[in-house]
């Protein structure tokens, strides 16, 4: 932030009362991007003497606050000053812009109008505000508030919130209501949540749009929610890859000191008692697969160790396995306790001429055990070598057989080369020997579900060429090849099955 603030006292204490002033002055507070005349300029007062007084003026971008607030007593104690023993009247009015700015992250924006005022009396104070016109958004969340609107008001200890309207702005809508009361053991109270059609998170990689309700108690420091939503859309494009897990563990702190305890030094603990459904309208994709689901789950238990009940039955997609495509036939997510119990059964099948390939993955979601069925029945290397290489086992070049005893045994040859395939963005990329011995490097990407071109360097003796692979129908595939010599080949692949 830019600007500047000072302040100045001369505060004594004689025959045991505090007299003397205070002031402190900002001086245009902004935001680095923000212009000086939108800074925060105001100026605080607090005068101690037979009465107290304070006084402040505050203007920050056309948001103004007056405050003029006094105690009848004198203060012989400083600690004094934060009793509720103050009387008077604050208001404030104007727009927000500028003070959220000073607050948010470059990322995020909150605009808006506040309108509100508050009188207090020794013990006891009573006032009312209202937010209308506002729109927050954080493109890094990928939330989008827009028109916001609030109305509360508060009397003693407990604050109302009459209404509180969200919109999305698409046309989803979320309304909230709740009270909150102040006491000194902590915070408590309750609140509604419910919303249509609401577009909660709007980013590349997750889009929610969710329907349903959420009813919110909050005692002490925990905070329990509950209720049920169906989700209109759910889209995920997980990253290709992440970094391990941080686990987290409950602590508990033996001796704890009691000055470390107090309300509001210790985080809520929030729990869950909530149930999620998508009615065919869950998506999982990525650059090498597509899936659409259905799901019915209930979520229980602490943030920190939450547990889930229930499934999700897949309704179809492809997968590109071992460069081939798979369309996605069956497939079930279990859930039954902690998410790293979580289970998944999937079915996918790949035809082509003289060859049909049944992939499956079964067993935990972490680390499922794949393996492979082809009809005419072959032997598991042999079907691999007939997905990656196009060829019998007894064809393969030292070095493909090299690659395909790596997949069969687990290694990571081939899974460095899949990886550096992702990195550079093709979705197949291979090493291959030619009968001389010599190295050319294969990439090829999928253009849409029916279109694959590949590409091939060429070596010391040989030039490079390049491969297009058109899908028509599921019967019929033309293939068409050209090479650095200008030689060209054009070929139709023709099946039909007879029952």
């Amino acid at each position: 932030a830019l600007g500047s603030w000072s302040v100045e006292t001369q505060l004594e204490q004689t025959d045991g009362v505090w007299r003397g002033d205070l002031v402190a002055q900002a001086d245009a507070i902004r935001p680095t991007t923000g212009p000086a005349e939108d800074g925060l300029i105001g100026v605080g007062r607090l005068t101690l003497a037979e009465t107290t007084r304070f006084d402040l003026e505050a203007d920050a971008g056309g948001l103004k606050v007056e405050a003029a607030l006094s105690r009848p007593e004198p203060v012989l104690n400083l600690g004094d000053l934060l009793d509720p023993g103050w009387r008077g009247r604050v208001e404030v009015q104007g727009p927000l812009d500028t003070l959220a700015r000073l607050y948010l992250p470059d990322e995020a924006s909150f605009s808006g109008n506040v309108s509100g005022s508050a009188e207090f009396q020794p013990g006891a104070g009573a006032g009312a505000f209202e937010i209308s016109d506002g729109a927050y958004r954080s493109q890094t969340a990928g939330v989008r508030l827009s028109p916001f609107a609030l109305v509360a008001d508060f009397s003693g200890e407990q604050l109302h919130i009459r209404e509180a309207r969200l919109g999305d702005g698409t046309g989803g809508e979320a309304a909230a209501t709740g009270v909150i009361g102040f006491t000194d053991q902590g915070l408590s109270g309750d609140g509604e949540v419910r919303f249509e059609g609401f577009n909660a998170v709007s980013r590349p990689d997750l889009f929610v749009q969710a329907t349903g309700n959420a009813q919110l108690s909050l005692q002490g420091r925990r905070l329990r929610v509950t209720g049920e939503t169906d989700l209109d859309r759910f889209a995920l494009t997980p990253a290709q890859s992440r970094g391990p897990n941080i686990p987290q563990i409950e602590v508990e702190e033996i001796n704890r000191p009691a000055s470390l305890d107090r309300p509001y030094r210790r985080p809520i603990r929030i729990e869950l008692d909530y149930s999620v459904r998508a009615e065919d309208s869950l998506f999982v994709s990525s650059r090498s697969y597509n899936s659409q689901w259905s799901a019915d789950v209930r979520v229980e238990g602490p943030l920190h160790r939450l547990t889930l009940d229930g499934g999700a039955d897949l309704r179809g997609g492809q997968a590109a396995l071992l460069t081939r495509i798979f369309d996605l036939e069956e497939g079930r997510i279990s859930f039954s306790g902690p998410i790293d119990r979580t289970r998944i059964a999937l079915v996918g099948r790949h035809e082509r001429a003289g060859l049909e390939v049944i992939a499956r993955a079964e067993g935990p979601i972490v680390q499922p055990r794949l393996s492979f069925e082809s009809d005419p029945s072959l032997p598991e290397d042999e079907v691999l070598s007939r997905l990656l290489f196009d060829q019998d086992t007894a064809a393969l070049s030292p070095l493909q057989a090299a690659q395909l005893a790596a997949q069969l045994s687990g290694r990571n040859w081939l899974g460095a080369v899949s990886d550096a395939g992702r990195r550079i963005g093709v979705d197949r990329l291979d090493i291959r020997q030619s009968d001389s011995g010599e190295l050319a490097l294969l990439g090829g990407r999928r253009l849409g579900e029916n279109v694959y071109i590949e590409l091939e360097t060429g070596t010391a003796s040989t030039l490079g060429a390049a491969r297009i692979e058109w899908l028509i129908t599921p019967d019929i595939v033309v293939l068409s090849r050209l090479t650095g010599d200008t030689d060209a080949d054009l070929a139709i692949r023709w099946r039909r099955a007879f029952d």
